[in-house]
């Protein structure tokens, strides 16, 4: 099954080689087919400021250049185990979905862990709304292989379920430090001219000193629950029963709102093939 619908809200989106995906009010679906040469050219122009934040980037040092970046990522990634190396690719993936198709929103947490190599320990990414009055979503990423005896469509809903779980968890316990990371990071995805960076780290420090009263809840949190499935696309995640995952937590009322995004592809395994080939590029 092949499908792009290109209008969501009245915006027309672009197309990206390679890509394709059915983009609702609720819930997307996203298939990439192919790593094609337009998804490579994209890691290149936006891959740095994904792993540090704008405002790092736009400072000019090496140390946030595209190469520099490879690879520290190539860095990170090359002795975890294969499970996180699967979430590596699938939470860069999602960030590249987030930066060329998400265009109300914006990500306001860099990908790589600020202060040392282990994987994040705070929330996957946080999205703030373009639009006043920039309105928070908490994003969690989980990515998996086929699982043992079920088809791509259950996989997919058990990556969705144990991303439910796991933000649910982390939102309703002790939690002052995952707010005291997002503001970090925050203050390294925003250029210190950018209006919106005030804005969101109010929010945030707000929820910090909430959670430092003893105030958790998942109950006020506006949250994406994605799911990354690297399989065969010729078994394809069924669409409806991406909507269905999203009406049925949405009526649980665990979160305020909720959106889902399922993302397939093949293999995970071109997308680091192609950051080593980049990083052994002395033309880069």
């Amino acid at each position: 099954m092949v499908f792009t619908r290109c209008k969501y809200m009245g915006v027309i989106m672009r197309n990206i080689e390679g890509i394709s995906f059915s983009k609702t009010e609720k819930y997307s679906l996203f298939l990439i087919h192919e790593l094609s040469d337009e998804i490579k050219e994209i890691i290149r122009a936006q891959l740095a400021t994904i792993c540090h934040g704008e405002n790092n980037v736009n400072a000019g040092y090496r140390m946030y250049s595209y190469k520099s970046t490879i690879k520290e990522f190539l860095r990170r990634y090359k002795d975890k185990p294969e499970n996180i190396q699967i979430g590596m690719i699938g939470e860069l993936l999602v960030h590249i979905i987030f930066s060329n198709y998400f265009d109300e929103y914006r990500a306001v947490t860099p990908y790589f862990n600020l202060e040392e190599r282990s994987i994040k320990k705070g929330y996957d990414v946080v999205l703030a709304e373009v639009a006043a009055p920039r309105t928070l979503w908490i994003t969690e990423v989980k990515s998996g292989k086929l699982h043992n005896n079920k088809n791509a469509t259950q996989t997919m809903n058990d990556l969705l379920g144990t991303a439910k779980r796991d933000l649910d968890d982390r939102l309703n316990k002790e939690n002052v430090s995952l707010w005291m990371e997002a503001i970090s990071g925050a203050r390294a995805s925003f250029d210190d001219n950018n209006t919106m960076k005030e804005a969101v780290i109010d929010v945030l420090a707000n929820w910090g000193d909430a959670a430092t009263d003893g105030n958790y809840t998942s109950g006020d949190k506006n949250v994406v629950l994605t799911g990354v499935l690297f399989s065969n696309i010729v078994d394809t995640v069924d669409e409806i029963s991406v909507g269905r995952k999203q009406e049925n937590i949405e009526n649980e009322e665990t979160f305020n709102q909720i959106y889902i995004l399922a993302v397939q592809k093949s293999t995970y395994i071109k997308v680091i093939d192609f950051l080593k080939e980049e990083a052994t590029d002395e033309e880069l």
